[in-house]
């Protein structure tokens, strides 16, 4: 018999861009100025997330450094505003499986706040996205779905007549071809049924017959005869008036003939010298 096919197989996954190895966040103020003016020292300290990163952490800064009033405690012009800190999120990762388990369907990806923003800082983004898509192995399929599938019949056009009985095309369309050795698809897409619009009404009709058609008269002189006709156009219906005779022979040409024409005849001259 046929082998069996292949059972594993391998397929890309996570294939978005990695983030930077080594994020660094702004510089904020651990622990307030050691004087509030005439200048002193100050620790700061920022975030540094990730591998194999050998930025500083920590630092010391000089600060309040306006000049002092007399006594030497208080400043001359107010102390700055404390500074500004942005928002500090991870890094994307994918969050939790492929959301089906055959065939194509999507990830979702996911990243945490490790510092939320102060002040007017940098404010937090999403903190979840779609991610890119996931393929697995094709889903099995019923025998149904691998068969033909073909629409219901539909009217084409309207009934042959308007009253009585008649007929009536129909058609259908075929929505899905067979796949996987399906059942085909059948061959008739279209039909003619009977159709019905209900009984006729019973009316009288007249009949109706066109003009006169003249034929050729059978002499040109002395009288003939010609015969003319003419044809039905709607026969008398429901007791209606019979049609009026169809032909009629008629006299023409009753003008005399001209008599004929005699051609004249000459006499010979007689001879008068004699001997």
């Amino acid at each position: 018999g046929a082998l069996c096919p292949e059972l594993v197989r391998k397929l890309a996954c996570n294939r978005w861009p990695c983030p930077d190895d080594c994020i660094v966040g702004r510089w904020w103020d651990a622990e307030p100025c050691s004087v509030s003016c005439g200048g002193g020292r100050q620790r700061q300290t920022r975030d540094v997330i990730g591998q194999d990163c050998s930025s500083a952490k920590e630092q010391v800064v000089n600060c309040n450094t306006w000049r002092c009033t007399g006594d030497g405690s208080s400043p001359v012009v107010p102390p700055p505003p404390s500074t500004q800190h942005d928002c500090i999120m991870g890094p994307w990762s994918q969050d939790g499986p492929c959301s089906v388990t055959c065939g194509v369907g999507s990830t979702t990806l996911s990243r945490t706040i490790l510092r939320k923003g102060t002040r007017d800082g940098k404010a937090c983004g999403v903190t979840s996205k779609v991610g890119p898509a996931c393929v697995l192995p094709a889903c099995p399929m019923a025998g149904s779905e691998r068969d033909c599938a073909v629409s219901g019949w539909e009217d084409k056009g309207v009934c042959s007549t308007t009253c009585g009985a008649g007929l009536k095309s129909q058609v259908r369309r075929v929505e899905r071809q067979p796949r996987r050795g399906g059942l085909p698809c059948p061959l008739q897409l279209s039909r003619v049924v009977p159709c019905r619009l209900g009984d006729c009404v019973a009316k009288s009709l007249d009949c109706l017959v066109g003009p006169w058609v003249s034929g050729v008269c059978t002499t040109s002189c002395g009288g003939g005869k010609l015969v003319r006709y003419r044809r039905v156009l709607q026969a008398s219906l429901g007791g209606g008036k019979d049609c009026p005779a169809l032909t009629e022979t008629l006299d023409c040409n009753t003008d005399p003939c001209p008599a004929p024409v005699t051609p004249a005849t000459t006499t010979p001259a007689s001879n008068s010298n004699s001997n």
